[in-house]
């Protein structure tokens, strides 16, 4: 994949620039009728980023893509605007993009791009800090302004997140097959989640027991029943039991400030013990670098593990897959002895951002469009998402579980600086396991 700039320089950079967020308190969504009308005479909006079928959608092709249309047409009708959507490569977009900005020139609006690109954004200047964007409410429920703030940078707000712009509602988590844990008597999966019991060590126990070579062949393969199924094991599956442990690779500094933190001794301990369980543990279903990695999802599909961790987003394609076994879903496991659940949030989720070089009644007027599109996205999605979660997690306790992993999802800001995610660092630590079974 290609860089947009040296990592060790983007690493200083940021590391001089960041700052501690804090937490606010939210205030309810304004209904449309109390939302300000204003008349921005035609003015066109200049949105650039990937189009999933947000920006361009075909009204009646799917419910998602009828909210998507009415959430357009209604920010249009609340600002008297037009929205010109200028699709990009979502790589080759950071060059282009920092090229025009710097050089004062217009490149859009709004930009979207991934997490993993934002630090090269913010390093070279090319975002507007958001308090310093007017006519926005961030201390509306339609804003994450939480997640907004817990990556603050020396206090200032490049990323705006909300609904489908929103880290949080993408985070991974863990899948677990019903028919077989009943089968095993495993019944206090949930309850063990309220009560905070649920552990890695409980995880571990019940995947052992549900280890089995059921095939008849000497030795466990793909045709027997596993304890996990682990879909990208130096990869998503590493950085899950990593964040599991609430560690981040940069870290506060007492001073404002943050420092990188690999040589600390949690993260030291979060990743020997990742490697471990990764490397050593028998009831994983791991396949090597090269094969075909859904696969391992696909076992879970088809009945053969108790556990899968993956991307929730994954959910709505169990649901419309052939899979027979009913199923549910789990916050990842905390360590033993720990106090709260933690999940990472996907470094390729979106965010919404402002060039620097948008000034005076440009930004008055971005403003506007932000939070009337902040607002009607959510509005027209929560028609949808209240449908599809109870199609999706039929079960309301998966809908609890549910909330429990996105009120604990965050984001660790090497995901900005370290290209892509966390597997930088963890993928690297995975290959350089010493034998018996400590950081190298």
């Amino acid at each position: 994949m290609k860089k947009t700039g040296s990592i060790a320089i983007a690493l200083f950079l940021m590391i001089s620039l960041l700052g501690l967020g804090g937490c606010n308190n939210k205030t309810p969504a304004s209904s449309e009728s109390e939302r300000p009308k204003v008349n921005l005479e035609g003015r066109v909006f200049i949105v650039a980023g990937e189009d999933n079928g947000v920006w361009q959608p075909e009204l009646n092709a799917s419910a998602e893509s009828d909210a998507y249309y009415y959430a357009l047409e209604a920010i249009k009708k609340d600002l008297n605007c037009t929205i010109e959507f200028r699709q990009y490569d979502i790589v080759s977009m950071t060059d282009v993009a920092q090229a025009y900005i710097l050089s004062g020139s217009k490149f859009a609006d709004i930009i979207l791009p991934t997490l993993w690109q934002t630090g090269s954004y913010i390093v070279s200047n090319a975002l507007k800090d958001y308090k310093d964007i007017p006519n926005i409410d961030l201390s509306k429920e339609y804003w994450n302004s939480k997640l907004m703030e817990s990556i603050e940078l020396k206090g200032h707000q490049y990323l705006g997140f909300s609904n489908i712009y929103d880290p949080s509602s993408s985070p991974y988590a863990l899948f677990y097959n019903k028919r077989i844990a009943a089968e095993l008597g495993i019944t206090d999966l949930y309850q063990s989640v309220k009560d905070g019991t649920w552990t890695h060590s409980k995880m571990k126990e019940y995947a052992r027991i549900a280890t089995k070579d059921i095939d008849g062949v000497a030795g466990m393969s793909r045709t027997d029943q596993w304890g996990v199924s682990c879909v990208d094991p130096i990869g998503s599956t590493s950085m899950m039991i990593f964040s599991s442990y609430g560690v981040d690779m940069l870290s506060g500094d007492g001073q404002g400030g943050l420092i990188y933190n690999m040589n600390s001794a949690p993260v030291i301990n979060a990743l020997t013990e990742m490697q471990k369980w990764i490397i050593n543990d028998k009831t994983f279903f791991k396949l090597t670098q090269g094969e075909d990695q859904l696969d391992a999802y696909r076992l879970f599909q088809a009945g053969k593990a108790l556990f899968c961790p993956f991307a929730i987003g994954y959910s709505a394609n169990l649901s419309s897959s052939d899979m027979s076994d009913s199923w549910g879903i789990l916050p990842f496991p905390k360590p033993d002895g720990a106090e709260d659940y933690n999940h990472f949030c996907s470094a390729s989720v979106k965010a919404i951002c402002v060039p620097s070089n948008i000034e005076g009644k440009e930004l008055s007027d971005v403003g506007y469009f932000l939070d009337s599109m902040a607002f009607h996205f959510t509005d027209e999605m929560a028609k949808v998402e209240s449908e599809s979660y109870e199609r999706i997690y039929p079960d309301e306790e998966d809908r609890e579980m549910l909330t429990v992993i996105r009120d604990t999802a965050g984001i660790d800001f090497a995901s900005l600086v370290l290209n892509n995610d966390l597997s930088n660092t963890t993928n690297g630590c995975i290959h350089r396991l010493a034998g018996d079974g400590s950081l190298s």
